[in-house]
């Protein structure tokens, strides 16, 4: 967790908040206890969406998709959006874009604590985790798998950090959404995100099945299943210039 000035009063009141955050998740996940508010969630997915639309249109912002694959956004079922992570509205214009309803795997909350952004996502329904604390690393992915089991469907970035290569379509990913996916039988949608200036491109793949398959294999599988997807959206963007881009 980095705060730019632990001295002040409301750095120490964020640390408290999120400190207990941090416990009431490690006592959730070892608990019967259902995850709650779900269903709350669900019903402001709609106005969240609109919300989100009106924000879009007054930033100028803009999405297009390469190909005819779409998200079944009206499925019920559980299951993992695992994506490319490229900046800072690539979540928004996703969601936007697909109108998916999932909770984010996100970190720094620190950073977004009581923004409107953190609103957003409170309302929305969202893990936070602390990257930087191990233990809260793990109560987080418990925390997904109780998630998924109660028919939450999860999104998640396997790469953890923006990807702001020029050249590198996906860079090493971690395993979480691959073990979840396993343990829980659930599919994995993979989708590519690509930014130019204000306009947004998105890739959908294939739902990939990783229960029978090693570890290692389904891991290298989704990389490289998102590797492509991004690939074919710099296939569809025009000649461009390093400088450019």
């Amino acid at each position: 967790m980095i705060l730019t000035d632990k001295n002040t009063f409301i750095n120490r009141y964020i640390r408290k908040k999120i400190s207990d955050y941090k416990q009431k998740k490690a006592y959730l996940v070892l608990s019967d206890s259902p995850i709650e508010r779900v269903e709350l969630h669900r019903r402001l997915h709609p106005i969240l969406m609109f919300l989100l639309r009106t924000k879009s249109k007054l930033l100028g912002l803009t999405y297009e998709f390469v190909n005819e694959k779409r998200v079944n956004a009206k499925s019920d079922k559980a299951l993992i959006y695992a994506i490319s992570h490229i900046g800072k509205f690539d979540y928004e214009m996703l969601i936007e874009a697909c109108d998916i309803f999932a909770y984010p795997f996100a970190g720094d909350w620190e950073l977004m604590y009581a923004t409107v952004d953190d609103y957003f996502l409170r309302a929305n329904g969202v893990l936070w985790v602390d990257t930087s604390d191990k233990e809260d690393r793990q109560n987080s992915f418990k925390f997904m798998l109780k998630a998924l089991k109660q028919g939450v469907p999860m999104l998640i970035y396997p790469e953890a950090i923006w990807n702001l290569t020029e050249n590198l379509p996906m860079m090493k990913i971690f395993p979480g959404a691959v073990q979840a996916a396993k343990e829980c039988k659930v599919p994995i949608i993979p989708i590519a995100i690509e930014q130019r200036g204000k306009h947004f491109l998105l890739n959908v793949g294939d739902e990939l099945e990783f229960a029978d398959t090693e570890e290692g294999m389904a891991v290298q599988i989704l990389r490289d299943t998102l590797a492509s997807l991004k690939w074919e959206i710099w296939e569809f963007l025009p000649r461009e210039k390093r400088s450019d881009i």
